[in-house]
């Protein structure tokens, strides 16, 4: 014992001084820092007023570059200040700014124990500011790289050469500032680990002569360690949720804290029962297996996690899960001591999950039947209209009446109908299980929109409507599927035929901004609520009573939207009932980031995509004995 003393004063001592060596050398790791700082500083304040005088992007390139210390500190400075602190990204940060590796570990430890004591709070402020005139000159280079050549040998370039200036004067001052106080700190740390090493040194002899008492001193400390690792045991069972009880073998009485009379509903205290007590709150099914469970248990010496049902007084059935372990006492004989928890929510969750799989696979297997119901009914759709066309067209045999002509014309009409909702389930099935090939690429909208106008002008003559083709006269790139584009325009325009009003408008518009394409079908009909729009773009869902009398399924809206967001876009709608609707396709203008390298490669190679305009195919094969008819 007196010989450990000395041996843990004198390491306290080495300790101090490793310490103050860390600490300064940290604080000498800062100075670096920021003579590296103000140099990146100066050489960028240098290339942005190059830039001002003569446009040069090479001196933009050099500003954003010089640039790159200040930007690598200020990201390992605000990884320092998040929470929980985020150690790699700061250290990153540290070596973006071109710091020493060797000194980055010192300097987080550094900032994180110190950056909030009045030794550094005046250097942090002044690196803080530093940091906001940093983002004013980039503010000030965006006003550069706006300048004409007119303005900027005019009074707006000398203006913004002034604020470069008077910001680079601020940064000066700061950095002034942030040395001066960071010298000051340094002295101050050093002034202070001599003092306590001073300190230490003199507290060696009075440590040892008092070093006897350690001995009632420990047993005092090991005490309240106890009594404070009951607190924290007491406390995690508390934010678990979590229940004790201790069931007396000898008198199969159970002694259960106040969370565990709650969870087995026995009100909000601790209480002690009988076993046949405890018994009455088992929910009834339950029972015989919880005693079967409990007598194997008292057996064994051990709970595997039994789960049962219990009732609490207001009828509330809740699932707890009990464990639990033998505890052999010659004084007090054998115990089993266990924890009881509610589960009921992770039951539920289970069954929720078990439900949730059950509906995913039942929606698989519904997709599946319905692209097999399509496809087996193709194949005889396809034979009726073929024979269906024959006979409209045959001129070998006797003329057909106006009667049976009108008749053949109503099972092609119908026919047609028939194909395009199969058409359409398809495409949902294939749509839902992502089996939709799409192929975007760079395309112009304007003849691809305009080559659907003439797949819905039979559509249009028959309602006499009138088609306003508003579209701009220059190209209008987006990047799209260029068929499955065209299918949604398709499905817009016969929509703003079928539901528009005898003798009226469909309009075709087109806007623009830096990064989407928007192309509106307006049209005059009945119009859209609030109500409706909500579900507009729900599958087999249709709008109002006007449609009744309107062929469809329902499902084009709903395919074209999935469609569209596919490639990146969406459709909305809008209208005023009575008054006319508006569904706006939203366009990726080019590529996305990821893909446009990749894109650039790849540009010059054929495709086998449609031309753009080049109307809708579906293409079927029928059995031989069907679709021949030679």
């Amino acid at each position: 014992m007196w010989q450990i003393v000395p041996v843990g004063a004198f390491a306290l001592i080495g300790l101090l001084a490793i310490s103050s060596m860390y600490l300064l050398g940290a604080i000498r790791a800062y100075v670096g820092g920021e003579s590296l700082w103000s140099k990146a500083h100066t050489t960028a304040v240098a290339q942005l007023q190059a830039h001002v005088a003569t446009g040069d992007p090479a001196y933009m390139q050099g500003f954003e570059a010089a640039l790159a210390t200040q930007i690598g500190d200020q990201r390992g400075r605000e990884a320092l200040e998040a929470r929980p602190v985020q150690w790699h990204v700061a250290r990153q940060g540290f070596l973006a700014g071109g710091n020493d590796e060797a000194d980055i570990t010192s300097m987080m430890v550094l900032y994180h124990l110190f950056s909030d004591t009045w030794l550094f709070q005046p250097s942090l402020r002044a690196w803080i500011q530093g940091d906001h005139l940093i983002a004013e000159l980039r503010l000030l280079a965006e006003r550069s790289q706006r300048l004409t050549p007119e303005q900027r040998d005019g009074p707006a370039g000398l203006a913004l050469s002034r604020e470069i200036a008077q910001v680079d004067r601020q940064l000066l001052a700061e950095e002034r500032v942030f040395l001066a106080h960071l010298t000051r700190a340094a002295h101050a740390t050093e002034w202070l680990l001599h003092v306590l090493v001073l300190t230490s040194v003199t507290l060696i002899s009075i440590v040892y002569v008092l070093s006897y008492r350690r001995v009632h001193a420990r047993q005092l400390s090991q005490s309240m360690q106890l009594r404070r690792e009951q607190q924290r045991w007491d406390m995690a069972v508390a934010s678990a949720g979590l229940g004790r009880f201790d069931l007396d073998i000898g008198s199969l009485r159970y002694h259960l804290d106040a969370r565990a009379a709650q969870l087995l509903g026995w009100g909000e205290d601790a209480i002690t029962l009988t076993r046949e007590e405890l018994r009455t709150h088992i929910h009834p099914d339950d029972r015989d297996e919880a005693r079967a469970q409990m007598d194997q248990a008292i057996a064994q010496g051990v709970f595997r996690l039994v789960r049962y049902r219990v009732t609490s007084p207001d009828g509330d059935v809740r699932s707890i899960e009990v464990a639990g372990r033998m505890d052999r006492d010659q004084r007090q004989g054998a115990h089993i001591l266990g924890i009881v928890r509610d589960v009921t929510v992770e039951q539920m969750q289970a069954q929720m999950a078990i439900q949730r799989d059950t509906a995913q696979r039942t929606a698989a297997a519904q997709r599946s039947f319905l692209s097999r119901l399509s496809h087996e009914l193709r194949t005889p759709l396809n034979a009726i209209l073929g024979f269906a066309q024959l006979l409209d067209l045959d001129q070998g045999g006797p003329p057909l009446s106006p009667a049976q002509h009108q008749q053949v014309g109503w099972i092609l009409q119908s026919g047609q109908q028939l194909l395009g909702l199969v058409d359409e389930v398809l495409d949902l099935s294939k749509i839902e299980s992502g089996q939709v090939p799409l192929h975007p690429q760079q395309i112009d909208v304007s003849p691809l929109l305009r080559g659907c106008l003439p797949i819905v002008e039979s559509m249009r003559e028959r309602q006499h409507i009138t088609l306003r083709d508003e579209l701009p006269v220059h190209a209008l790139q987006a990047w799209a599927d260029p068929q499955r584009l065209q299918q949604v325009f398709i499905n817009l325009l016969s929509n703003a035929c079928k539901y528009n009003r005898p003798g009226g408008t469909i309009q075709v518009r087109a806007s623009e901004d830096a990064d989407h394409l928007f192309i509106e079908v307006a049209d005059t009909g009945h119009g859209l609520s609030n109500e409706d729009i909500p579900h507009l773009f729900q599958p087999f869902h249709r709008i109002g009573r006007h449609t009744r009398d309107v062929e469809g399924s329902g499902l084009g809206l709903y395919i074209a939207r999935q469609l569209m967001t596919r490639m990146g876009g969406d459709i909305t709608a809008q209208g005023l009932p009575g008054v006319g609707a508006c569904f706006t396709i939203r366009l990726r203008r080019h590529a996305p980031h990821h893909l446009a390298e990749h894109t650039q490669d790849h540009q010059d190679q054929p495709t086998d995509t449609p031309a753009f305009g080049a109307p809708a195919r579906v293409a079927a094969a029928e059995p031989e004995s069907v679709s021949s008819f030679s």
